[in-house]
């Protein structure tokens, strides 16, 4: 019983860090430090046995937590950086839309194409927001943000 409860309580741990990986949680950033650390401790005080056991088993839930992290981060990565090599191809949608709608659209789901920066669990990091005389098109992680106008191709921010 308590090693199902452990073992559920380690792949909990792992979907969260998962999560806060694919969010662009930045690595050094103390939450998923955090949780990480106290997830594998708890882990391991709920399997009985020695405290070598409980040290391995800290160890793997570590280890398993730690890659599920790494694995959300990949997917938030390569959704940004599509995002960069592919953000001005949305754009010429929204134009095209415009041409003969007259009209931005209410949200990027109206558009032909497909859409980069899609996530495993989440939606694209891309981010629109149609305004009165256009849109604002925007990506972004922990460091940089790109917005983009029906004006003003992406530019990088600090």
């Amino acid at each position: 019983m308590r090693r199902n409860i452990s073992l559920a309580l380690t792949m909990l741990f792992a979907a969260i860090a998962f999560g806060m990986g694919e969010g662009g949680a930045f690595l050094i950033d103390l939450m998923p430090i955090s949780i990480a650390l106290l997830g594998c401790f708890i882990v391991a005080a709920a399997v009985p046995g020695s405290l070598l056991k409980k040290g391995i088993v800290w160890v793997g839930s570590f280890a398993i937590i730690t890659a599920a992290y790494f694995t959300g981060a990949y997917s938030f990565n390569r959704a940004f950086n599509e995002c960069v090599h592919k953000g001005e191809a949305v754009r010429a949608q929204l134009e095209e839309y415009h041409a003969g709608h007259k009209q931005y659209p209410e949200s990027l789901k109206l558009l032909n194409g497909p859409l980069p920066g899609k996530r495993v669990t989440r939606p694209t990091i891309l981010v629109y927001k149609r305004t009165q005389d256009g849109y604002e098109l925007a990506f972004q992680d922990w460091l940089v943000e790109f917005k983009a106008t029906e004006s003003e191709p992406f530019l990088e921010h600090k």
